[in-house]
C-alpha cells in the first residue's frame, strides 16, 4: 500500500540539553534513503531548512504555533539533503558539530503529527544513540481525535521536561544512548 501525503503529516523536533526548540518540517525526500539493509527507500520524509526556532523558557502557546506552523510547511521547503550520500546529518549542520555523537549529546528528538500508519495524532520521544544517524524510540502516546494544537504541545513539553528513565523503553536501550 502506498502512503499519500494526506495521510500524514508530522514535525520532527530536537531539543537541545538547554530546551531550545528547532522544529523541522518534514518533506519529500528528492532522493532514495538507504535503509538499514541497504535497499533504497523511495517518496521518504526528511527534515527541511529553515527550522522553526524557540528559546527556552516558551509557554504552552508558543509550542503550540511552532507545531502548527512546522505541520502547515510539510514537504514546501527544501529536503535536507546531507543524507543523500550519508554524508552529514541534520543535527550536524544545526548545532554546527563534526559529529552526530557531538551534536546531540544530552538531546532529545520528538515527533508530533498525525499518521495512518500510527493510528491517529500521536507524540513520541526518541534518544540519540552512540552512533551516527541513529534514534530509540523510548514512548510515544496517541493523542484523541480531536486534539487541537494545545494538546500536541502540552505533550511536547511534557516530553522535554521529563526524567528520561521514566520512559517505557528507557531500560532496553539504556547502554546504547548518547545522553
Amino acid at each position: 500500500m502506498k502512503i499519500k501525503k494526506e495521510d500524514y503529516r508530522i514535525v520532527d523536533i530536537l531539543v537541545s540539553p538547554d530546551k531550545d526548540i528547532a522544529i523541522f518540517p518534514l518533506s519529500i525526500a528528492t532522493y532514495p534513503l538507504k535503509m538499514a539493509d541497504g535497499t533504497p527507500m523511495y517518496d521518504a520524509t526528511v527534515e527541511s531548512f529553515p527550522p522553526i526556532e524557540i528559546k527556552f523558557p516558551y509557554t504552552v502557546d508558543d509550542v503550540a504555533k511552532g507545531i502548527e506552523l512546522g505541520i502547515d510547511l510539510f514537504d514546501k521547503q527544501k529536503c535536507f539533503e546531507g543524507l543523500k550520500d550519508e554524508k552529514i546529518s541534520v543535527e550536524e549542520v544545526y548545532y554546527k558539530a563534526k559529529s552526530f555523537r557531538k551534536a546531540t549529546k544530552g538531546c532529545r528528538r520528538i515527533e508530533a503529527g498525525w499518521s495512518i500508519i500510527r493510528g491517529g495524532k500521536f507524540v513520541s520521544i526518541e534518544l540519540p544513540g552512540k552512533f551516527r544517524y541513529n534514534y530509540y524510540a523510548v514512548d510515544a502516546i496517541l493523542l484523541p481525535e480531536d486534539a487541537d494544537w494545545i494538546d500536541f504541545a502540552a505533550e511536547v513539553i511534557r516530553y522535554i521536561n521529563a526524567d528520561v528513565e521514566s520512559f517505557k523503553l528507557y531500560d532496553s536501550y539504556k547502554k546504547k544512548l548518547n545522553i
